[in-house]
């Protein structure tokens, strides 16, 4: 499996209509470019929206990171924890559903 190129990933506002991601060797990863429906009427809007995404994109390495720690303290609670015992009021099933999503999105980014 490929990684990605390594964090941290830092973006530009190259213009009205792009934004740039690049990564820590000023490599870039991703173009984010203005919605095709912008107008001079809304072309704030939808600057705003392609700066976000670029954001988004950029902040990717450290938000993965930081879910595969939440996961890792996830899967060590639970195994402290122990198992549901609903008889008794002891549920984790919204703990367990939280670590699928998780575990679903890292496996998103890392295409397994």
């Amino acid at each position: 499996m490929a990684q990605h190129m390594p964090g941290p990933w830092k973006w530009t506002d190259n213009s009205w209509a792009i934004s740039t991601v690049y990564d820590a060797k000023w490599n870039p990863v991703a173009e984010c470019r203005i919605n095709s429906d912008a107008t001079e009427d809304n072309q704030d809007e939808f600057e705003a929206q392609k700066d976000a995404n670029a954001r988004l994109i950029a902040a990717a390495p450290e938000l993965l990171e930081a879910l595969k720690e939440a996961r890792d303290y996830v899967r060590q609670d639970l195994k402290n924890i122990g198992p549901c015992e609903h008889d008794v009021g002891h549920c984790v099933c919204g703990i367990l559903s939280m670590l699928r999503r998780m575990e679903e999105a890292i496996s998103k980014a890392e295409a397994r």
